[in-house]
């Protein structure tokens, strides 16, 4: 049965109006309504946190059991279902709850509970700030890594203390300390996570990291030891990653690491929180009222809910699969957890200025500008729309937003300068200016087949929202032109990557619902629509080979590397492990796949996670140069202070020239390798136009102002 015109939708634009009046005495049957709500989530709380406190064996359990992984059938294992399908996703989830409850608990005593999914995008980013400055203040007290029960403890601690302030001001105010249908909609995405969670099971719990999830949990791992996940000097590669405009992604991070281990399910796992907030945010752009009308909108009901689960269940396969720079497989952590967290967090930018909260919008902003650098771009695109055809216009919001846009750049150029004096490494380049106008510089204009990186990920039908301008309110409109404005921005960079499209895949959902007419029969029939467009990008998502990637760990239980450090995340020893590039390229090189290439990163994780592998099996050595070298093993070159050991080149030859499955996911979504890694002159045919040597050839030379394009995995 539908929901229709609830209470909750309806104080979107009207709570932050109310007087202080009936807040001052409320009534003792609100007081107890709000009692009651209050223990209701403590009570879940703490169940949630005894669940993980006693579970956190069952993931390092099922995560040693990677061996399954090359089994005839990884993605069903009836013998070990209650590990895998009951243990497995009760932990990870209670998690997720005990990690964002201090913002819930905040949220609540702030007043944003005018609805399910405001309230908990409000918790998910009071939740990241609370959580991540406090764990990094009491680290820097202890001085030692908080890991474990010592983590767990902080974790309680800060929603004890959440819960208290919240306590203060529900009893004090009145308000509710939970929206309506909580309960409904927390089981709803419980059930929904879960689900997501066991169809790709392996691919979160045991498929082997490539470049870009290897370098999400060494980033992660780093705040264990530090509050700022950059790297110190003499690093090496790995310093490059993360700038300012990329560092967000580490904390959620990091907390799965402290509390389970430095896992593949730990770097993968924020993918989940990161698709709970959006599936929030998508249900919240379709509610919200508009500032034109004074109507209440229709609430999503529970089956068009579960349609937009099933949407973002598509949505991970392509990302699971398809969004990737490495021939050999996708990786969940990076680029999947990183934009989608950014799209979450924008689009409760979007509901912050429909809703004329300039205090939250400026939160909600500034934690899009730290996920990515397109978030700029987004707010960039958001500012201007809202210009275009947001009436009445909101002219507070809007000053606040241009202010805001103003403060970011301002910051990204500050807070370097501001981190490296108070003795805090700087952020790493790979972001930086010059590589990113270079890549905006360098166009083309026919690729047409990019279109499809919108139609199919969002299930298609949603696709047909952004053309529907007349039914379409002022926000609807907002909307379609971002996701207008940021398509085209994208579309023309010749270098594009499927990833560079995250936020369009995901904004026409909600935008459909929002469209979408109120009549029964006409509701049935987007319904059909929906889950027709559905089916059919399954099966176009759907890759050539689905099993997990299982090779590097066979390779890299050859190699040791004879400089300490790996645990406390030395930058020596990551410098040390460059090395490996003289063994096997990395994986943007030339000749890969038909050599065998991958990150040095990847190596180095399994080389420390090699489950006893006995030291006889070692055919390759880094070591100083100034060391001696062992019996049997032979120099093959010398890179900066190190020098890389081999025992058998008739081996070495044998790793180079394996030919391992080559799986980029559904042939739809292959993008050539030239144009991943900046290489090509043309893109699916399509001529590559470079603006600069066109400027230069009129005579306005900007190239002098700007480093050389320097080609990179992200």
């Amino acid at each position: 049965m539908p929901e229709t015109r609830g209470p909750d939708v309806q104080q979107y634009t009207l709570a932050s109006q109310r007087t202080s009046r009936s807040e001052v005495c409320p009534p003792a049957a609100t007081l107890g309504n709000s009692r009651r709500e209050l223990i209701w989530m403590l009570v879940t709380v703490g169940v949630a946190g005894l669940i993980v406190t006693v579970g956190r064996s069952a993931i390092q359990s099922a995560a040693s059991m990677y061996s399954l992984a090359d089994g005839a059938s990884p993605f069903w294992l009836p013998s070990h279902a209650w590990l895998l399908y009951v243990c497995v996703p009760a932990v990870v989830i209670s998690a997720m709850l005990v990690f964002i409850a201090p913002g819930l608990f905040l949220a609540s005593a702030l007043g944003a509970t005018r609805s399910w999914s405001w309230w908990l995008l409000c918790g998910v980013a009071l939740g990241t700030v609370v959580l991540s400055v406090a764990t990094a203040v009491i680290q820097r007290i202890a001085g030692t890594p908080l890991t474990g029960t010592s983590f767990l403890l902080v974790v309680f601690g800060c929603n004890a203390a959440a819960a208290a302030i919240a306590w203060s001001r529900v009893m004090r105010t009145g308000r509710p300390a939970i929206p309506r249908f909580a309960a409904r909609n927390a089981l709803e995405g419980a059930v929904a996570l879960s689900v997501i969670l066991v169809v790709l099971l392996p691919k979160f719990m045991w498929e082997n990291f490539n470049g870009d999830g290897a370098d999400a949990l060494e980033v992660a791992r780093l705040l264990l030891h530090q509050a700022m996940p950059f790297w110190p000097a003499g690093s090496g590669t790995v310093g490059n990653f993360p700038g300012i405009t990329s560092m967000l992604f580490a904390y959620p991070a990091a907390w799965f690491v402290r509390a389970f281990g430095a896992l593949e399910i730990s770097a993968r796992a924020p993918l989940l929180l990161a698709l709970l907030a959006t599936h929030a945010a998508i249900v919240a752009l379709a509610e919200v009222r508009d500032r034109d009308t004074d109507a209440a909108r229709r609430t999503l009901d529970t089956g068009e809910r579960l349609l937009i689960w099933a949407a973002l269940l598509v949505y991970t396969i392509i990302l699971a699969y398809s969004a990737t720079y490495s021939p050999y497989s996708a990786d969940i952590a990076i680029p999947g957890a990183q934009d989608t967290m950014l799209v979450a967090l924008f689009a409760a930018t979007i509901l912050a200025v429909a809703s004329d909260q300039a205090g939250w919008m400026i939160l909600f902003g500034l934690l899009s500008y730290f996920a990515l650098p397109n978030g700029l771009v987004l707010l960039g695109i958001l500012w201007v729309a809202v210009l275009l055809v947001y009436r009445p216009v909101p002219r507070r919001i809007v000053i606040a937003l241009g202010t805001l846009i103003i403060a970011c750049v301002v910051l990204g150029r500050l807070l370097p300068y501001l981190l490296q004096r108070v003795g805090s490494p700087p952020p790493g380049s790979e972001y930086g200016r010059d590589q990113l106008l270079n890549r905006v510089l360098m166009v083309q204009l026919t690729d047409w087949r990019r279109f499809l990186y919108v139609l199919v990920p969002c299930g298609i039908a949603p696709a047909v929202a952004i053309f529907l301008w007349r039914r379409q309110d002022s926000l609807g409109r907002v909307i379609a032109l971002l996701i207008t404005g940021y398509f085209a921005f994208t579309y023309v960079q010749a270098y594009s990557k499927l990833h560079y499209y995250i936020p369009v895949m995901l904004l026409p959902i909600a935008l459909y619902w929002r469209v979408a007419p109120d009549e029964r029969k006409q509701r049935i029939e987007w319904r059909i629509a929906a889950l027709a467009g559905l089916v059919g990008a399954l099966i176009l998502a759907l890759p050539k080979r689905g099993a997990p990637m299982t090779s590097a760990r066979r390779v890299a239980s050859e190699i040791q590397i004879r400089v300490p450090g790996y645990d406390t995340s030395s930058p020596e020893e990551f410098r040390a492990a460059d090395t490996l590039v003289l063994l096997f390229p990395m994986s943007w090189d030339r000749h890969v796949p038909k050599t065998l290439g991958n990150s040095p990163l990847v190596w180095n994780y399994y080389l420390h996670h090699d489950m006893g592998i006995p030291s006889e099996h070692t055919n390759y050595v880094v070591q100083p140069v100034d060391m001696s070298l062992p019996a049997g093993f032979h120099p093959i070159g010398q890179q900066g202070d190190y020098t890389m050991l081999v025992r058998s080149d008739s081996v070495l030859a044998n790793d180079r020239s394996q030919k391992l499955p080559i799986d980029p996911g559904s042939p739809l979504f292959l993008v050539p390798r030239d144009i991943l890694f900046d290489y090509a002159t043309a893109s699916n045919g399509a001529p590559i136009h470079d603006v600069l040597d066109a400027l230069g050839r009129r005579g306005i030379d900007l190239r002098r102002f700007m480093n050389h394009r320097d080609p990179g995995p992200r």
